[in-house]
């Protein structure tokens, strides 16, 4: 859940000030499984088969609804809203899991390259200048 991740991240960046003279070097990257389709439904029906086994043997549990699977449109709010939340300099994306085919994660590759990522990296500009603009 963000809010445990989040304690984890506060955590990190305080040790890393207080124990490095330059938090130049200061690195946060998270990383989650994405899927995309034309709505958040079909999204959710295709990749459920392959997640929820692979999340079964690993935790048990399941299927976690925090993570990205969904239309283009709720991938880009999702990653947007980790960025706001994490503040993180790296995301990596999971695609390929429980013998997904390579022409399905091939699609996924597209759609992120050139239409999710591109939109993604507008909007934390956009986030950005507007908190430079704060201080100014």
């Amino acid at each position: 859940p963000v809010a445990h991740f989040n304690k984890t991240v506060d955590i990190y960046r305080k040790y890393f000030t207080e124990n490095n003279a330059s938090t130049d070097n200061m690195i946060v990257g998270i990383t989650s499984l994405v899927y995309i389709d034309e709505t958040d439904e079909k999204a959710y029906k295709r990749f459920y088969k392959y997640v929820n086994h692979t999340l079964k043997q690993s935790n048990v549990h399941g299927l976690n609804p925090e993570i990205s699977v969904g239309s283009k449109q709720t991938i880009i709010n999702k990653l947007v809203h980790q960025y706001e939340v994490y503040r993180h300099d790296r995301h990596m994306l999971q695609l390929d899991l429980g013998g997904m085919p390579a022409a399905d994660v091939e699609r996924q590759i597209k759609i992120l390259g050139e239409e999710i990522i591109p939109e993604v990296k507008r909007r934390i500009q956009e986030i950005r200048k507007s908190e430079e603009n704060k201080w100014k």
